[in-house]
């Protein structure tokens, strides 16, 4: 998001954001495009989440960890 703003939820095919992203940039003046990176992927993560995906632990990471750092409880692939 840092680099490439609003072509990220573009590729991800999450239309809502990419609009809302791209207005906010119109509406601050691209200031928003300093603060939206840092927030966007926990955004697009809980919507993942509302769609019923589940996290999947492929590198022996802890979820704990993770979680933690989101504020969100990960629902896991068992």
């Amino acid at each position: 998001m840092l680099f490439f703003e609003v072509f990220v939820p573009l590729f991800r095919g999450d239309w809502k954001w990419a609009i809302i992203s791209f207005l906010l940039a119109i509406i601050t003046g691209g200031l928003s495009w300093f603060v939206f990176p840092f927030i966007y992927n926990k955004l697009y993560i809980k919507e993942l989440i509302k769609k019923r995906f589940k996290a999947v632990d492929i590198s022996g990471t802890n979820f704990k960890i993770a979680e933690a750092k989101m504020g969100i409880i990960l629902p896991k692939n068992e």
